[in-house]
């Protein structure tokens, strides 16, 4: 990728989202990285984009003590120019985004949509069917270790607030990998 296409990304952030630059320069400058976006073009311009974070792990202690490990990546800020929606490249990003990210290895793909009517898109159109449940449904379920990475993007973009991060996130799993419900949220870090 080359400082053209970053700024590509930059702009769309913006664009997007309308966060500040200032703001957007903090996650360019500490968290990006080039084999962890995945991006769609039209005409030679980047339209749509999405971002992995890896370095996740769920574990499940089996009933024999022995523990399973999963390896999960954490898909967000997937955002498509304005001028560019309805024509599917919001899908073809998500698609493509998942797809890299079980080809680096990830048994687990998971993302946290901002609002129900996304969760339902996710959910309807790429195949999200997973959903990690509620502290409160189970207080001891397998619950995910957060990589660094994400601690700190938390603490940038969620001013430090843990109560922010989400309690629930969807999910969608390698090919024949079968997870148990699991717990994503604040009290883990």
């Amino acid at each position: 990728m080359n400082t053209f296409e970053k700024e590509e990304l930059i702009e769309l952030w913006h664009e997007s989202f309308g966060d500040s630059y200032e703001d957007i320069g903090l996650f360019f400058d500490m968290l990006f990285s080039p084999e962890l976006v995945y991006v769609t073009k039209e005409d030679g311009k980047i339209v749509s984009a999405m971002y992995l974070t890896e370095g996740h792990e769920l574990s499940e202690v089996l009933p024999d003590g022995s523990v399973k490990k999963y390896r999960l990546t954490y898909l967000y800020a997937l955002a498509t120019k304005p001028s560019a929606r309805g024509k599917g490249y919001g899908l073809r990003t998500v698609s493509g985004a998942t797809e890299l990210a079980f080809k680096r290895g990830a048994d687990i793909v998971t993302l946290c949509p901002a609002d129900e009517g996304l969760e339902k898109w996710y959910r309807e159109r790429a195949g999200f069917t997973g959903k990690s449940q509620a502290k409160s449904e189970n207080e001891n379920p397998p619950a995910v270790k957060l990589a660094e990475d994400y601690v700190k993007l938390r603490d940038i973009f969620a001013e430090g607030k843990t109560e922010d991060l989400p309690d629930v996130v969807i999910y969608k799993t390698r090919e024949n990998i079968f997870v148990p419900p699991f717990y994503f949220g604040p009290v883990l870090i």
